[in-house]
């Protein structure tokens, strides 16, 4: 019999169930290994920096591609995980069914969540995505993935101001890495706000014998979560954020 010990992994069939059900109605989710973990606000520097590349992709990949900032994408059978920048190829249109499950470039902003950020990489190489970066404002550097086998990259590189880097999609195209980064470095020594802003927090799906085994925490914090997911799962699962 399952216990409120039992932390379900959630497959992306299920996942994409609960999220039509309304189970995380107000939360900002994505999937990452069969997990679902709640992104956090964004800070100015990582919002900025966002629009910033996607003006310069946009520019970059015109006809044929589709620049799609913060939607999901269905890679493998436990992820979907939600990039700042993903190219797809297509028209917009062409993604009325169904999520990509590919991309000609992934692009992540990252200060404080670079460990995060690193762990979705492992989900980008498993899925065979050729072109994973990362723009790094806490050390004012590009990182680029690239060359996929299993769930690593046999290729990084690093750069930085002063150099140049072509998506491998489009060779022709040669993208100062200057433009990509802020004007100045990200301030490290910040308050603690900022990693609380920046933490990536799992939603743990666990599964419990009844309504009456769940912390009188998450019955309090989380009831309107819990009731969606007792309507999914029969009244069988609570929602609660594992540190």
């Amino acid at each position: 019999m399952a216990t409120a010990e039992n932390v379900a992994h959630t497959t992306l069939e299920d996942y994409v169930r609960m999220v039509e059900a309304g189970v995380f109605e107000g939360r900002r989710v994505e999937l990452i290994d069969g997990v679902a973990y709640e992104m956090p606000p964004q800070l100015s520097p990582h919002a900025a920096t966002v629009m910033l590349a996607q003006e310069i992709l946009r520019a970059v990949f015109s006809p044929g591609f589709s620049l799609r900032c913060q939607m999901p994408l269905g890679v493998g059978a436990e992820s979907m995980p939600e990039p700042d920048l993903a190219v797809v190829p297509g028209k917009p249109g062409d993604y009325w069914a169904a999520h990509p499950t590919g991309a000609a470039l992934v692009l992540e902003v990252t200060d404080t969540s670079l460990h995060y950020d690193r762990k979705k990489g492992r989900v980008y190489a498993k899925a065979g995505l050729q072109d994973y970066w990362i723009i790094n404002l806490t050390r004012n550097v590009l990182e680029v993935y690239r060359h996929p086998v299993g769930a690593s990259y046999r290729t990084r590189l690093v750069l930085s101001r002063g150099e140049q880097i072509a998506p491998l999609a489009r060779p022709d195209a040669l993208i100062a890495v200057a433009n990509l980064l802020p004007v100045r470095s990200i301030d490290t020594s910040a308050p603690k706000r900022r990693e609380a802003a920046e933490e990536h927090r799992p939603l743990s799906l666990v599964l419990c014998a009844n309504a009456q085994a769940r912390p009188q925490t998450v019955r309090r914090n989380l009831a309107p979560l819990t009731k969606r997911a007792d309507r999914f799962m029969g009244g069988s699962m609570y929602l609660t954020l594992r540190k």
